[in-house]
């Protein structure tokens, strides 16, 4: 028995299937990778370019040949500075081994302030190795 017969079939088409089950596999479908609302894209097109998933070559690749795929999936965490006194945003990257933050006006404004700070590259980077 070959190796493609061993795999369980997997129905080519949801509407094969009861409309309960094929509606979960439209949406988990969908919502794999994000795509930017209008408003989204309007507001901050750079922070969605920067957070959203995406398979690449892995960048710390050191043998010969074609690098191997990686899923970038950035983070990007808000917290309090406990010592500036002040909102601050971080975007890491654990595959491009980059890391960068920079202060928020506000808690309620803080992802156009990510966006400003990336337009007028005034986010604070460095490699480093993120865990």
């Amino acid at each position: 028995m070959s190796k493609d017969k061993a795999k369980p079939a997997m129905p080519a088409n949801p509407s094969d299937l009861p409309a309960s089950i094929a509606e979960v596999l439209r949406t988990a479908s969908a919502g794999a990778i994000p795509y930017p609302s209008v408003e989204e894209e309007g507001i901050v097109p750079l922070l969605f370019g920067w957070l959203t998933p995406l398979i690449c070559n892995d960048p710390r690749y050191k043998g010969e040949g074609k690098p191997p795929k990686a899923l970038r999936e950035p983070l990007l965490m808000i917290s309090w500075d406990r010592r500036g006194g002040f909102w601050k945003a971080s975007i890491s990257d654990k595959v491009l081994n980059v890391s960068g933050s920079g202060s928020l006006q506000s808690l309620a404004t803080a992802l156009v302030d990510v966006e400003r700070h990336l337009r007028e590259k005034t986010f604070v980077w460095g490699q480093r190795k993120v865990t």
